[in-house]
C-alpha cells in the first residue's frame, strides 16, 4: 500500500552543493542541491525573517499527516554519528519499525555485521534485546538492558526510542515552532534537491551561537517529494578553532527504500523469530 504523493508550489532552486559517502557494495549516497537548468537567477539569500520557518513547518506538519496513514515500513537506515568528538564510521542497518505498539528491529549490516536489535514498548520489560556477535564491546550474546545504558548508547547519540521517522517528524515540528517564536534562524527552502536521485525539498537552517537554545549550529533537511517524509537529516556543530567554516558534522541519518504498510506482525518484533539470530535471553 502506498502513500498519496505530496505536491506543493515550486520555490527557487539554487546552486547544487553535494554530499556524498562511501556505503556498503561500493554504493554512493549523494545529497545535493540542484540549480535548475533553465534557471539564471542568482541564489535567494537566507532569510531570518518572523515568517522564515513557516514553509519549513508545512513541510513538517504535512508529514505528520502523512505517518498517520503508515502502520509499519522497513528501509535501509543509515547513520554517523560524532561521539566524544570523534565521528564514527557510516552504520548500514536493516530496519523495521512499526507505530503501534512502537516497535523497532535493526540488523546491522556493517560495521557491527550480524548484531541484531528488538525494542517493543511494553514487552521485554521495555528492554532493549541486544543479539551481539561478540566482535564490539558489547558482551557476545543475547542480553537485554535499559534502552538508556551506557552499553546502548556507546555508539548513539540517541537511544532507540527516539529512532523513526514519527519521532524525527516530531522533533523537526518541535524544535522548528520554538526557533520561530525566538526569530533568530536563518531559513532557506531549495526545490529539486536530490537523495540517492530522490527530488526532495531541502531546508537549510543556520543559527546564532548559542547552544543553550539552539541545538545545532546549521541543518539541512530532506522531503522527498514522492511522500513528503523527512529522508535524510544533517546537523553540523558551531565553528571551532581548527574546524572548518561551515561547522562539523555531529550526526546525520538516512532513510533509504522506505516500503510503507507492509503488514509486519508481532513476529517481526519478537526474539523468537526464526529468521533471527538472538537465541535464550
Amino acid at each position: 500500500m502506498s502513500i498519496r504523493t505530496i505536491r506543493r508550489p515550486a520555490v527557487r532552486p539554487v546552486v547544487a552543493v553535494v554530499f556524498a559517502a562511501s556505503l556498503a557494495g561500493g554504493a554512493v549516497l549523494v545529497a545535493q542541491e540542484i540549480r535548475s537548468k533553465s534557471s539564471t537567477s542568482a541564489p535567494a539569500a537566507p532569510s531570518n525573517s518572523p515568517d522564515a520557518l513557516d514553509e519549513p513547518l508545512r513541510l513538517a506538519y504535512a508529514a505528520q499527516e502523512q505517518l498517520r496513514t503508515v502502520r509499519d515500513y522497513t528501509c535501509m537506515f543509515l547513520k554517523r554519528e560524532r561521539i566524544g568528538g570523534e565521528l564514527r564510521p557510516m552504520e548500514f542497518i536493516q530496519m523495521k519499525s512499526r507505530t503501534k505498539p512502537f516497535s523497532v528491529y535493526f540488523k546491522w549490516v556493517q560495521p557491527f555485521d550480524g548484531r541484531e536489535v528488538i525494542y517493543v514498548s511494553g514487552k521485554y520489560d521495555n528492554k532493549l534485546v541486544v543479539h551481539s556477535t561478540g566482535v564490539e564491546k558489547l558482551v557476545g550474546g543475547t542480553v537485554a538492558m535499559d534502552p538508556r545504558d551506557e552499553r546502548a548508547l556507546e555508539n548513539s547519540r540517541h537511544d532507540i526510542t527516539e529512532s523513526g521517522l514519527p519521532n524525527l517528524t516530531t522533533r523537526l515540528v518541535t524544535r522548528w515552532e520554538t526557533e520561530r517564536q525566538l526569530g533568530r534562524t536563518s531559513v532557506e527552502v531549495r526545490d529539486n534537491a536530490k537523495v540517492d536521485g530522490r527530488v526532495c525539498w531541502c531546508v537549510k537552517t543556520v543559527h546564532p551561537n548559542d547552544p543553550r537554545r539552539y541545538s545545532y549550529y546549521r541543518t539541512r533537511v530532506f522531503f522527498d517529494k514522492e511522500h513528503g517524509l523527512p529522508i535524510r537529516f544533517e546537523a553540523y556543530d558551531w565553528p571551532r578553532r581548527g574546524s572548518t567554516t561551515d561547522g562539523e558534522l555531529v550526526e546525520e541519518y538516512t532513510y533509504r527504500d522506505l516500503r510503507f504498510n507492509q503488514n509486519l506482525t508481532a513476529m517481526d518484533f519478537n526474539i523468537e523469530n526464526p529468521k533471527y539470530n538472538f537465541g535464550r535471553l
